[in-house]
Formats: structure tokens, sequence, C-alpha cells
């Protein structure tokens, strides 16, 4: 499942960086897309070991930023 999380804290490269960890330190992460421009993560993720809010609290584990799904 592919869904938008709006970042609304990120301000520069390195904390795309540590967004894009989510992708390394997560298994069901397949992908992260961070639009610096935009404040928002695109993350593709297996909905079934894996639910929406459970991708918010890993992206505040892991980077410190809090994230809203885009509905």
């Amino acid at each position: 499942m592919q869904q938008t999380f709006s970042v609304p804290e990120i301000h520069c490269s390195s904390c795309v960086m540590l967004l894009e960890e989510l992708e390394d330190e997560c298994d069901p992460v397949r992908s992260v897309k961070v639009n610096l421009a935009k404040k928002t993560a695109e993350v593709d993720f297996d909905e079934d070991q894996m639910s929406t809010e459970e991708v918010v609290e890993e992206i505040q584990k892991i980077s410190g930023y809090r994230a809203v799904p885009n509905v």
C-alpha cells in the first residue's frame, strides 16, 4: 500500500535522510520517497504487516518528526 504523509517539521536534506532510514529500519516498508518542498513522505508498505498508525509511530521513533496521513 502506498500512503502519503504530511511531515511539516522537515526543512533540510538531513531531515530527508532521517525519514529515508525508515526503509532500512522497518521491514514492512518497501520504499520511502520524501518531497522536501511539499514536506511529504510517500511510504510504500505491506499493509498485512503494518497499519498506517504504525507507520506514523515508526516515523516518529526513527526521525523524531510528527507525521499525519494525507486523506
